[in-house]
């Protein structure tokens, strides 16, 4: 179920909700910027297989033609609300470079060697992109399944479950309970070695 409200900036904007797994409307043309929750840009292999393009939350402008392709979806993955832009919005400058480092980043990470590798990689990645720093690490507030991060990491559920398993024993991840629900917590010290090693590379 979609709901939709005027906005006061012009007719043309509108606010629009839309459930977890749902996907936003297919049109080219169109951009949304997302005012809560997180979207993810798929697209499809001929044998299926599901290629994440991109993860987006708050304040992020979204849209199929920034992916550079017509074969890609927009999917919820949490209760999302999107403002929908005018035909007319144009993007500036830093937004482009943003999506397109965002874009070149996941990537990277897809076709790392190993598949430890490309989790670490994504957890230190997700956590400066999309958590809250705490005295415990970053606080993961938005919920990836296993499945989830299988599809980012181009791995599979399973093999995501073991190795997530293994790396709560190592402590490099933990969990928060707050309110009957769990939220993931990636540790400080995973980042800053993530972060240390991409500096290294890139510089």
């Amino acid at each position: 179920m979609v709901s939709a409200v005027n906005t006061n900036k012009t007719d043309k904007e509108s606010i629009e909700r839309y459930r977890r797994r749902e996907f936003l409307p297919y049109r080219y043309n169109q951009l949304w910027r997302i005012e809560s929750g997180m979207v993810r840009t798929v697209t499809w292999g001929l044998d299926g297989q599901v290629f994440v393009l991109g993860l987006w939350s708050t304040g992020d402008i979204i849209g199929q033609y920034l992916s550079g392709t017509e074969e890609c979806q927009l999917e919820c993955l949490s209760s999302v609300v999107v403002c929908r832009l005018p035909f007319s919005y144009h993007c500036h400058r830093g937004e482009l470079l943003s999506y397109l480092r965002r874009t070149k980043k996941l990537l990277q990470i897809s076709q790392m060697r190993s598949v430890s590798d490309r989790l670490n990689h994504f957890l230190g990645y997700f956590a400066q992109q999309f958590g809250i720093e705490t005295s415990d690490g970053f606080l993961l507030t938005i919920h990836l399944t296993h499945q989830d991060i299988a599809d980012v990491t181009n791995s599979s559920r399973v093999t995501i479950t073991r190795l997530m398993g293994k790396l709560h024993q190592q402590g490099r991840i933990g969990w928060r309970r707050e309110k009957r629900k769990r939220f993931l917590i990636v540790r400080s010290s995973v980042v800053q070695t993530l972060t240390h090693r991409s500096m290294l590379t890139t510089g």
